[in-house]
């Protein structure tokens, strides 16, 4: 059975990633034991994602980028662990209503942030990415994924989960994607530190 990095709705507005790949996920019985369906995994071996369905939608990672590297600006560090390209169709209506269709293709993010200093101007909005197709996104989508303001961080590091839904390109041509990472700033708006380029390169998703 091939398996998925699948997404496990936590709650409105919030997905996080699970890695289990056990037909069970499929939530044939969608009326029981939702509560713990809906529980974040411990499993975070996304190295057998491929293709799989399950009760929201059925996706394909196409392509993956793995030890991207770690960074720091200011007082925020992270370390950006694994992007995935993914494409895929949403069957739940309240999916579907959000963004107005069912094929949506996208780039999964999963990274640890950490900070020493929760006093400081940092948000999504400071996570911008350009692909090589030459689409430019300006913050993870606020509908699905993780936040990253500062009071959802800790200093021992926080798993982060972000996803940038793309309008104008196929995952099938994306190659490359740089992420800017814009420095925080201190209460008065003085930056902290140095704004930061973050380049991915992708490969080709093998079946696992």
């Amino acid at each position: 059975m091939k398996k998925i990095l699948l997404l496990s709705l936590l709650v409105p507005f919030l997905l996080l990633s699970a890695c289990n790949g056990d037909s069970s996920v499929k939530g044939n019985d969608e009326t029981n034991n939702k509560t713990e369906e809906d529980k974040p995994k411990n499993d975070t071996d996304t190295s057998k994602s491929s293709v799989d369905e399950y009760k929201y939608g059925e996706f394909d990672v196409a392509k993956v980028a793995k030890n991207i590297g770690s960074y720091k600006t200011g007082p925020i560090s992270l370390t950006v662990e694994e992007a995935q390209l993914v494409s895929g169709t949403f069957e739940d209506e309240y999916y579907t209503d959000h963004f107005g269709k069912k094929d949506v293709q996208y780039l999964q993010l999963a990274m640890v942030m950490s900070t020493d200093d929760q006093n400081i101007n940092f948000n999504s909005k400071h996570l911008t990415l350009t692909t090589n197709t030459g689409e430019k996104i300006g913050s993870p989508s606020d509908f699905m994924g993780t936040k990253v303001d500062p009071q959802y961080l800790s200093k021992d590091g926080t798993t982060r989960i972000l996803f940038y839904f793309f309008e104008d390109s196929d995952v099938k041509d994306i190659h490359t994607i740089d992420l800017h990472l814009k420095s925080p700033t201190n209460k008065k708006g003085e930056p902290l530190g140095e704004d930061i380029d973050i380049k991915m390169n992708f490969t080709e998703k093998e079946d696992q």
